[in-house]
């Protein structure tokens, strides 16, 4: 029941970082926008959750700002728009088997968090034992500057507080 879940979640990072390869950052979260137009239908779907028609048009507005935004990009890579739009497949995906592993498991927030992260551990691990980013973060000339130690760290604290704000 967590399974499809965790693999969205896991999927939808990889996707992210594609996107974010050939979009900036502003951009990017402009198109991420569309997200809750996707998930409000995986909802229905899904969950056969019906909105109310408000819901419906406050998240056409959104839906439309961010596309006519979308139009304006001076940069067009259609291959990072291809990403950006299967990460928000996965992002709702993820979001709506979310509440449906909620229901269907009575696990608190801190356990979907957890299984989610142990389903998810063993992938991550062998991306980085295969690729070089395990060797470039062991020998990284960086983690002696307390600058950087304290941004980091942060960072991962941030980091933390997303993921579980996500999980309530």
């Amino acid at each position: 029941k967590i399974v499809p879940m965790s693999l969205c979640f896991l999927l939808n990072v990889g996707v992210a970082l594609m996107a974010l390869n050939g979009l900036d950052v502003p951009m990017y979260n402009t198109l991420k926008r569309l997200t809750t137009l996707v998930t409000l239908v995986m909802e229905r779907l899904i969950l056969q959750k019906v909105s109310s028609r408000a819901v419906h048009q406050a998240v056409l507005v959104i839906g439309g700002g961010a596309v006519i935004a979308g139009l304006g990009d001076l940069k067009l890579n259609v291959s990072a728009y291809v990403m950006a739009g299967v990460s928000c497949v996965l992002q709702g995906g993820y979001l709506v088997l979310l509440k449906k592993a909620e229901a269907e498991t009575k696990l608190d927030a801190f356990g979907l968090l957890y299984y989610n992260c142990i389903l998810n551990l063993p992938v991550v691990l062998v991306v980085v034992w295969t690729t070089s980013e395990g060797m470039n973060a062991a020998t990284f000339s960086g983690f002696d500057d307390r600058g950087f130690l304290l941004c980091f760290v942060g960072a991962l604290i941030l980091g933390a507080l997303l993921t579980y704000s996500i999980f309530l």
